[in-house]
Order: structure tokens, then sequence, then C-alpha cells
């Protein structure tokens, strides 16, 4: 039972050791700032929005008739 025991405490504090290292070494990093250009990500521009409201409430219309 005593061994069981020592194992299991040198068990956490061997998994305490891994979790602090990762820490440490994933928080000293810092990402760069991304500006919009670098952004993966459509641009809408109001025409599409106005396009985009349209066909949204074309549907809406149809079903009120």
């Amino acid at each position: 039972m005593a061994r069981s025991i020592k194992a299991r405490a040198t068990k956490r504090r061997s998994a305490r050791r891994v979790w602090n290292f990762l820490v440490q070494k994933l928080s000293n990093k810092t990402t760069p700032e991304l500006t919009i250009d670098e952004y993966d990500v459509p641009v809408f521009y109001e025409e599409d929005a106005d396009d985009r409201h349209e066909r949204h409430m074309k549907a809406i219309r149809e079903a009120q008739v």
C-alpha cells in the first residue's frame, strides 16, 4: 500500500512538472499581430450586404403574401 501511494505521488509530481514546462514554454511565445489584409476572411462591400439583405427578405415577403 505504501508503495502505491508513493508511486501515485511520483506520477503526479512528474505530470505537474510536464504541465508547468508546457505552460512556461507556450506562454513565452507571442503571436504576431495580423493586419486586416493578412486575415483570410472575405471582405463584404456595401452592395454585397444589400444584395444579401434582399435575398433574405425575398423569402419573407413571399411568405407574407
